[in-house]
């Protein structure tokens, strides 16, 4: 050390150390004048041996001599052999230690967690592999729970457990005989009771399963340094099973399969087939063939397929099928449409330890998770996850004819959701949260009308698009307004034929989907450049009938009204019925159009484009055969193709129109009915009633005062 000492020592042990040494040395100097006083022993013997006679000297000597050679010889050739050491009776010739107790020379000396010693058995069969602590025995179940196994794949066993530091199960049986289990009390040093086997309880350290020596099955509860009886034996077969929660048993009772509570009431009717395992609204089973089936408590199977394997969760299942895994709600309510590709069968999870009780490896085929509705499912032996939407789901089973999973459109021809017509992968995928009614980036899309024209206008309304011949499909694919695409989809081809903007196929459907089988029909639409035109849908195949070259197209009865940079035409696929006129036609008969300009005046013009109106226009013009009629400032007046300034109606004093509505449904402001050459006129009130104002036969007398009264009013 670089510096002095410290010292910590009390002053009192520190005075009392000095003290004593004081002691001790005065003790020394006083021995050593003991010894000084005392006379030297070996001189005296040198003085007295000098004193003798030389003749005794010699004798002395030789008889010396001879003395140390007769002891000399009788160590050597007369001293016994020295034998091994023979072990006292008390010291154990045998010790085997194991995980609760230890066998020592024929007793069992049973320790805790502490390794401290709780208590002992003398054994009847002095061998360590007669007389142990029994092994908790599962092997007669087989269940759909993880497998603990050794290292080569034999089921691992876990050794029965001391209940209370007081009980325990041992067996004490020879070679020949039968090993029974006996419940030892450690206290009163006796055998409560005998048993075939006991089995473990799942999650629950108090409990055992027991077989009596009458093959009936009970439960017993060890608490409060005493057992109860929890469940009664009399149940043919009990077990819990590993890795589930529920505190409830798997039970036989005269051949019928149930589950039974913790206290051992009867939770499920009668059950078919093996018990593989269960939750707490459902059983899994397996048959004959090996096929797994699904029940509720009440026994009603909730699937009618069979399946090579199932798993049940809270809310749904998963169910294989030859290696693909679907997931559905107890309700049949599918959670994904395309099986999801797994790698192995299995299915059943098995853990593999070595004998230090190591975790080596873990063979499975999935691992399912689900957070947050998001099921994610690890495929064993790759690196792939698939991920199930539970939402989709549930909102896939509000909706008609169509599934919606993972971005695919699944369509199908029955209400049951079970003869499949195809399925589309959507480009723009639809938001779904749990607030999702309907789908919104892409679905089934909607017709928008095009017409605009007093012969169509009310018999158009705007709904989904039929699927036609159960192949042809309009789907809306886009994020958003800005970006509204339409694809005409072949669900035989599966490819996408034709995208557009807008399609008008006047269907006149609402808002859910129906089916439509055609020939020959067809559709107008918009392309992605703006551009109008129409196809044709044949039954399996869709066709150009007028090519995408205009600005608008609508439908006017039996014609097409298009839009060019030159003005507005009728057309048919094969011809121009008319030439181009500047203004929008609205109607029109054998020979003429009516047409409105830019400000909504009516004007008649002829197919070749020309006008044979006044050039100012009017509010209203109707075609006839013979001639027109013209509304102006509430007034009806007749012209004649030939004259447009002579009013047929001129010499007549008609009452103004009280009403606006000029065609369509409802009341109008006026009506002409023919009889043969010969009409008349009649106006429409705001009570819904005609009223005759004018009558053809009496061209050449004005109408009386008295009716032109009653129609004013």
């Amino acid at each position: 050390m670089n510096g002095p000492l410290e010292n910590t020592m009390p002053v009192e042990i520190l005075d009392d150390l000095i003290e004593k040494n004081k002691e001790e040395e005065q003790d020394i100097e006083e021995e050593k004048d003991k010894k000084a006083k005392k006379p030297n022993a070996f001189k005296r013997m040198i003085n007295s041996w000098k004193k003798l006679p030389k003749k005794t000297k010699i004798i002395l000597i030789v008889l010396g001599i001879l003395l140390i050679a007769l002891i000399t010889f009788l160590i050597i050739f007369l001293w016994p052999e020295k034998k091994e050491e023979v072990p006292s009776e008390d010291i154990p010739s045998v010790i085997v230690e194991k995980e609760n107790y230890r066998y020592e020379n024929g007793k069992l000396i049973f320790i805790n967690e502490l390794e401290e010693d709780l208590g002992e058995y003398e054994c009847q069969n002095k061998d360590e592999n007669l007389c142990y602590v029994a092994y908790f025995d599962n092997s007669e179940d087989n269940f759909d729970a993880p497998k603990i196994l050794d290292e080569v794949g034999d089921a691992w066993v876990s050794r029965s457990p001391i209940l209370e530091d007081k009980y325990v199960f041992l067996v004490d049986s020879s070679a020949n005989s039968s090993k029974t289990l006996k419940l030892y009390n450690m206290e009163t040093k006796e055998i409560d009771s005998e048993y075939l086997l006991v089995k473990k309880v799942a999650n629950n350290d108090h409990l055992v399963i027991l077989k009596d020596t009458n093959s009936k099955y009970g439960v017993l509860e060890f608490a409060n340094t005493s057992y109860t009886t929890k469940i009664d034996f009399t149940y043919d077969y009990l077990a819990s099973i590993y890795d589930n929660a529920s505190p409830n048993y798997v039970a036989i009772s005269t051949k019928r399969n149930l589950i039974v509570s913790e206290n051992g009431d009867v939770l499920t009717k009668t059950i078919p087939g093996d018990i593989k395992n269960f939750n707490a609204k459902y059983v899994k089973t397996m048959d004959t063939d090996n096929k797994y089936h699904i029940y509720d408590y009440n026994a009603k199977e909730i699937f009618k397929e069979t399946y090579d394997y199932v798993e049940l969760y809270d809310n749904y299942a998963a169910l294989v099928d030859n290696k693909q895994m679907y997931l559905k709600t107890y309700n049949n309510e599918k959670l994904n449409e395309e099986g999801i590709r797994l790698k192995n069968s299995s299915y059943v999870k098995e853990h593999y330890f070595n004998e230090y009780g190591t975790l080596v490896k873990t063979v499975e085929s999935f691992k399912l998770t689900d957070s947050n509705n998001l099921i994610s499912i690890q495929i064993a032996d790759s690196d792939e996850v698939k991920t199930v939407n539970y939402l989709e789901g549930m909102l896939s089973k509000d909706l008609k004819y169509v599934n919606y999973f993972d971005g695919v459109l699944y369509i199908y021809k029955d209400t049951e959701k079970k003869e499949l017509l195809g399925s589309y992968a959507c480009t723009n995928k639809n938001t779904i949260t749990k607030d999702t009614k309907t789908l919104d980036n892409c679905y089934i899309a909607k017709d928008t009308t095009y017409e605009n024209n007093e012969l169509m206008q009310d018999k158009l309304k705007e709904g989904l698009i039929p699927i036609f011949n159960e192949r042809f499909v309009f789907m809306k694919d886009s994020a958003g307004e800005g970006d509204y695409t339409i694809n005409l989809y072949d669900l035989k081809q599966k490819r996408t034929l034709s995208r557009y903007q807008t399609v008008n196929t006047r269907s006149n459907t609402g808002d859910e989907i129906t089916f439509k089988t055609v020939n020959d029909y067809n559709i107008m639409a918009q392309n992605k450049n703006g551009e109008y035109g129409v196809i044709t849908l044949k039954l399996s195949s869709a066709e150009s009938y007028i090519s995408f070259d205009y600005e608008n197209v609508e439908l006017l009865n039996e014609y097409y009204l298009v839009k060019a940079k030159d003005g507005y035409k009728l057309i048919t696929t094969s011809e121009e019925v008319t030439n181009f006129i500047p203004d929008k036609i609205q109607n029109y008969n054998d020979t003429y159009l009516t047409a409105t300009d830019s400000k909504g005046n009516y004007h008649v013009y002829s197919y070749e484009g020309k006008k044979i109106s006044a050039d100012e226009g009017y509010t209203y013009v109707k075609l006839y055969d013979t001639f027109y009629a013209t509304v102006k400032n509430n007034k009806l007046a007749l012209y004649t193709y030939l004259d447009n300034t002579t009013n047929i109606l001129e010499d007549y004093d008609l009452p103004s129109l009280t009403l606006t509505n000029y065609y369509g449904k409802g009341t109008l402001a006026f009506k002409i009915d023919f009889k043969g050459k010969n009409y008349t006129i009649s106006f429409g009130d705001k009570n819904d009633i005609y009223k005759e104002v004018f009558d053809s036969r009496s061209i050449n007398e004005k109408p009386v005062e008295s009716d032109k009264d009653e129609v004013e009013e």
